[in-house]
């Protein structure tokens, strides 16, 4: 495309002939099109001028057999910048940067330097963004710019850092929106416990009358965050609000950390109210693996529950296909606090004495989990 013309040139050898005319179309894009035969070569050019930035991608519907040219306009981006907590990110509403699942394929190519990372979406992408800068200016973003290559017509997005993180970038469906995550994963010495409220936000996970299983994680996930931070232990919260964040997100989120440990807090329903107590799930471990793993992890998480709170002793359940569990690469343990369907688990879980008896039970825990990652680090120097 060059001087508000676009030309496709359709060679004489591919056997296509079309009529020569010109189509006044003059809407908001294009004023005409132009079908001509170049004397020399014979090919044929169709030579759209147009009225504005503009990007085509060419498809073929094989059911009605028509080529189909389309046109689009550039499209101001619903950039939003999420800094308040823990998990920092930036969400482009209506905009599909990657697929979803335990397979993540990204629909861009990246560079990354110390201080800017480059997303770069090619020009016969269907995201065709317009140019602009965003203003951020906090203590890890400078500047976000949204800027065409004036040669291959990619659209390059690039976040200006004032440091430097590591990206992680998905889509949530839920939400339609692409996140980026701006993370700062923990050195080979440092402790990060990744603490994953269940559910959240479009989410409610269990319910009880107006009692939301969403709300009762989180109030223990605040909690033990609390508890844990006092101790002068790094956390790191998947989410510290009402807020949807996708299955997949939470695992790779405390990879990409390169976390120590991975907890996720949970409550349980059933269709018997007679049915009540804790229970804590963990991925099998490998056979012979004689190292820290979910399961030792899961283990101590549910005595402690257990010792603190009374409940009925439901036990630790292997369970090898929940996503936060089997796609977490560090010791991970989702615990199931009680049953919101029992009327005395759901009393207990209403009262804040309960969620920070919970709390400390977990929080006791995760030191001792702690402490044999550590004792395991020395025996293995």
């Amino acid at each position: 495309m060059e001087n508000g013309r676009y030309s496709i040139i359709i060679p004489e050898r591919s056997g296509v002939f079309i009529k020569q005319e010109v189509l006044n179309i003059d809407d908001s894009l294009v004023s005409s099109v132009e079908i001509k035969e170049d004397e020399e070569t014979k090919a044929t050019h169709i030579v759209f001028n147009i009225k504005t930035e503009v990007n085509f991608y060419i498809s073929y519907n094989e059911k009605s057999n028509v080529t189909e040219i389309n046109l689009l306009a550039p499209k101001k981006a619903e950039l939003s910048y999420i800094n308040k907590y823990d998990r920092v990110y930036f969400s482009l509403k209506g905009i599909q940067l990657a697929s979803v699942g335990s397979t993540i394929t990204n629909y861009f190519t990246e560079s990354y330097d110390a201080e800017q990372y480059t997303i770069i979406l090619p020009a016969s992408s269907k995201i065709f963004l317009k140019e602009e800068v965003f203003n951020i200016d906090d203590s890890r973003v400078s500047t976000v710019e949204i800027k065409r290559d004036k040669e291959t017509r990619d659209t390059h997005i690039v976040i200006n850092t004032k440091k430097e993180f590591k990206f992680f970038i998905s889509f949530n469906e839920k939400l339609n929106q692409s996140e980026i995550n701006l993370l700062t994963p923990a050195k080979d010495d440092e402790i990060i416990v990744v603490i994953d409220a269940g559910h959240g936000g479009v989410d409610p996970g269990a319910c009880k009358g107006t009692t939301y299983e969403k709300d009762l994680n989180l109030a223990i996930a605040l909690k033990l965050e609390e508890l844990l931070e006092a101790k002068n232990i790094k956390t790191y919260m998947i989410r510290q609000d009402d807020t949807f964040v996708g299955l997949y997100d939470r695992p790779y989120i405390a990879n990409a950390l390169n976390a120590t440990l991975f907890l996720s807090i949970h409550n349980n329903s059933i269709d018997n109210s007679k049915v009540s107590g804790t229970e804590t799930l963990y991925y099998p471990e490998r056979a012979g693996d004689t190292s820290f793993t979910g399961e030792k992890f899961a283990k101590l998480l549910q005595d402690s529950l257990i010792n603190k709170l009374k409940t009925v002793n439901r036990k630790t359940v292997e369970r090898p296909n929940l996503v936060v569990l089997k796609y977490t690469k560090m010791p991970a343990a989702l615990c199931e606090i009680g049953f919101l369907t029992n009327p005395t688990d759901l009393k207990n879980l209403k009262s804040e004495a309960f969620q920070q008896k919970t709390a400390q039970a977990l929080c006791d825990a995760v030191i001792k989990a702690l402490e044999k990652i550590e004792l395991e680090k020395k025996a293995n120097q």
